[in-house]
């Protein structure tokens, strides 16, 4: 069995702002199985994944119904810390909790 890979994103609103306390989660491309948290004090998520998958990474803004899928890529992709994936929003933070669903 082959070493999982650590992939690390940060997500930001379209201020810049990194977000935390958002709800995010991944999954590999066609599977219902799904890793569900929280970005950390941060805005980072981070996750392992087997080498060489199709990875969905997912967020819920404030009052949206439904995860979306921000990102897409091959979860091989190096990302850290110091350089994670990059997620921005659509909108700030400001506007989602503003908007009615």
């Amino acid at each position: 069995m082959s070493e999982l890979e650590v992939i690390v994103a940060k997500f930001y609103d379209k201020s810049g702002r990194y977000i935390v306390n958002l709800n995010v989660k991944s999954r590999y491309q066609g599977s219902t199985r799904e890793n569900i948290t929280k970005t950390d004090a941060n805005g980072l998520f981070t996750f392992q994944a087997s080498p060489n998958r199709i990875i969905e990474i997912l967020a819920k803004p404030p009052n949206e119904s439904e995860f979306t899928v921000f990102r897409i890529r091959n979860s091989s992709s190096v990302s850290s810390e110091a350089h994670p994936i990059k997620i921005q929003l659509p909108r700030t933070i400001e506007e989602y909790k503003q908007a009615r669903n």
